[in-house]
């Protein structure tokens, strides 16, 4: 039997948010001292917010399939703003204090993710409000560059998410649960990355 992509979309929203509501209760408990704000800021921003913002535009999208176009590109914008916002946040909160956070995997593709972010949302910004940009870059090329760079983004920041649980805090602190976070996190960096993945391999 074929699954139809509604359910995909379903399957990845359920899966999002247990991801998102598992690791901020737990980060509650904790109190959200020392590593616990960061992975819970990581968590909400990357995942949660940046996944969501993703889907917006992608028409298996029960929650969003009704809206307008406008309306779908605003709900974008900003829930990727605020979603990079929170995960450079919860970046800088772990890495400012430590010196040498950036030698493991982890920390690498975290600051990654955050240079991606910074540049991706500066092409998204002048895509959308800048006419003298547009001028000399046009539509169809930035949003090439838009996409690519939203999907490289993505995955950096997907894939420090999940050689996280690989880190001395989620081993200490939930090391039972290391395979459900493992096995969703790959889920929902497959299933959120595949609809914009065919878009831009049709523009490619």
């Amino acid at each position: 039997m074929v699954i139809s992509s509604y359910t995909w979309n379903l399957a990845n929203q359920c899966f999002i948010l247990a991801i998102t509501v598992c690791m901020s209760v737990k980060c509650a408990q904790m109190k959200f001292q020392k590593t616990a704000t960061h992975a819970f800021l990581c968590t909400l921003g990357f995942v949660f917010l940046s996944a969501e913002g993703m889907m917006v535009r992608c028409n298996n999208n029960w929650l969003t399939r009704s809206l307008h176009s406008d309306t779908k590109t605003m709900l974008h914008f900003w829930l990727q703003l605020i979603g990079g916002i929170l995960g450079v946040a919860g970046t800088l909160q772990k890495s400012l204090p430590k010196e040498h956070h950036f030698r493991s995997w982890h920390g690498k593709l975290g600051l990654a993710a955050c240079v991606f972010f910074v540049i991706n949302c500066l092409s998204g910004s002048l895509g959308l409000y800048s006419w003298g940009y547009r001028q000399y870059v046009s539509p169809a090329v930035n949003d090439f560059i838009h996409n690519f760079l939203g999907l490289l983004t993505f995955v950096t920041a997907m894939l420090a998410q999940y050689t996280g649980y690989n880190t001395g805090f989620f081993r200490r602190n939930l090391k039972e649960h290391e395979k459900f976070y493992k096995y969703l996190t790959a889920a929902v960096l497959v299933l959120t990355t595949w609809g914009p993945l065919m878009i831009f391999l049709r523009k490619l």
